[in-house]
């Protein structure tokens, strides 16, 4: 509130962007992984949902950044801009039939043939398999799906959008504290320094002066 209230004491109301999952009433969206660059995405994603990953099984691991590292180049090549929701319906969702991945592969293997040969190999492995080896990645990914708050970073368009804050010097205000899971605070923050860190680097390179 004493920031709301600096803002329009300063004339810059319209210049707050505020970021909230717990106040979804007042909240704007804000998607952590908007970004047309995959590996910028891919960094996100998987930082987030393995924060310590010396305590995490060496193989899964890998499997799970290989599936991701994968998906993204042919998923953000349709959808421009990827959201949590989409990894649920095609990993989570689709575990057994693999429907939305085998039409990425097929309507993309001319210009993503590594990706389509990659995944190949996992379309012909059945349901049971599927899930034993991307049962880590699955459950990281239900996080941000399933909380009450996960309308408000599962958007194509959202009204916070990172780059835009920094270039326009807004002032972007992040609140976790009043969470009722205190759980979820840490991936969020995390997801967000990292957008913050990604664009400010790219603003600095971009204005040296």
């Amino acid at each position: 509130r004493n920031v709301v209230y600096y803002c329009h004491l300063a004339k810059r109301a319209n210049d707050l962007k505020y970021l909230d999952v717990d106040d979804l009433d007042h909240s704007m969206t804000y998607n952590p992984l908007y970004t047309s660059d995959p590996t910028i995405a891919f960094n996100r994603a998987f930082l987030t949902f393995f924060p310590n990953r010396a305590e995490e099984n060496p193989h899964f691991l890998k499997l799970a950044s290989m599936f991701l590292s994968n998906l993204l180049p042919i998923l953000i090549k349709e959808v421009k801009i990827a959201t949590f929701t989409d990894f649920s319906q095609i990993i989570v969702n689709e575990i057994s039939t693999f429907k939305s991945l085998i039409y990425l592969c097929r309507r993309h293997m001319n210009e993503f043939p590594a990706q389509a040969s990659y995944f190949k190999n996992w379309i012909e492995k059945d349901p049971v398999t599927r899930e034993n080896e991307l049962v880590g990645l699955m459950a990281s990914i239900q996080r941000f799906v399933s909380r009450p708050w996960s309308n408000l970073i599962n958007v194509r368009k959202p009204q916070i959008i990172m780059e835009d804050v920094i270039a326009k010097k807004s002032i972007f205000l992040f609140a976790t504290s009043a969470m009722a899971n205190l759980e979820d605070s840490r991936p969020l923050a995390v997801l967000v320094l990292n957008d913050i860190l990604t664009n400010v680097g790219k603003y600095l390179k971009s204005n040296k002066q």
